[in-house]
């Protein structure tokens, strides 16, 4: 399992399966705890994962300030990307990848990532790739650019799948103005912080999310079922943040050295 970070309230181990439901989509208002849900999730995915099988990109509008620490992990697959025509770039890079993949997977008989790592030999096996895309709103009023990524948008929710490339849209209303139908409806985790009462159905696609607290309180909506959580929270200012990046980069060095 990639993602390990949200626990129940009652202590247990709450998992997002990355195969059944790969793409996630996380709202919440500014404040709510957007990022700071995001930056846990990359960490545990990266502590539970060693970096020449899981990538991941982050594009953000905001420039980035909020992933500093993060961006220190082995597992970020390229710089982040703070630019419209960058992402749009990114995103038809990945539709080619998928593509790709496909391919390689026809030709060993293999119909997804996991099956085909298996049957091919280690250096030539594909990481998970995972691509975070905050504040998705920002730049969907755009005209150019929500023309040019929705389209490749809604290939990669709805073919990617099984060729491990996956998607995690923020927003604070991922309404059909900003988030396409057809992209929503394929983000099957759905982790809603605090939002407005007319944006709580729509972004968990069910009720549940109308009272919620904020500081990182929130429903992770997964095969059918609301959990209501609190997301983990790392001290920045006390230096666990970078505490929590350090030991997974030693512990990624160590992994690699045990491999080659």
């Amino acid at each position: 399992t990639l993602f390990r970070s949200l626990k129940e309230t009652d202590g247990e181990l709450l998992c997002l399966n990355p195969i059944q439901q790969p793409h996630t989509l996380i709202a919440g208002r500014t404040g709510s705890g957007k990022t700071v849900l995001m930056q846990t999730m990359l960490l545990d995915m990266a502590a539970t994962n060693p970096s020449d099988l899981l990538k991941f990109y982050i594009i953000d509008p905001k420039g980035g300030n909020d992933y500093f620490p993060i961006l220190r992990l082995p597992h970020l697959a390229a710089p982040l990307i703070n630019q419209p025509d960058e992402a749009i770039e990114l995103f038809r890079q990945l539709v080619e990848e998928m593509n790709r993949r496909m391919t390689a997977f026809r030709e060993v008989q293999a119909s997804k990532l996991d099956r085909y790592n298996s049957k091919v030999a280690p250096q030539d096996r594909m990481p998970y790739i995972f691509v975070i895309h905050d504040e998705l709103p920002q730049w969907m009023v755009n005209k150019d650019y929500r023309h040019e990524v929705e389209e490749l948008m809604t290939q990669l929710a709805t073919m990617s799948r099984a060729t491990g490339i996956y998607l995690i849209v923020l927003a604070q209303r991922p309404d059909k103005d900003v988030l396409p139908m057809q992209v929503r409806s394929n983000l099957g985790n759905r982790l809603v912080l605090q939002v407005d009462p007319a944006t709580a159905e729509i972004a968990l696609g069910a009720k549940g999310a109308e009272d919620l607290l904020g500081r990182g309180q929130l429903v992770a909506r997964l095969d059918g079922k609301n959990y209501y959580v609190q997301a983990p929270y790392l001290n920045e200012a006390l230096g666990e943040l970078d505490d929590a990046v350090d030991a997974i980069v030693e512990g990624d060095k160590e992994w690699c050295s045990r491999q080659a």
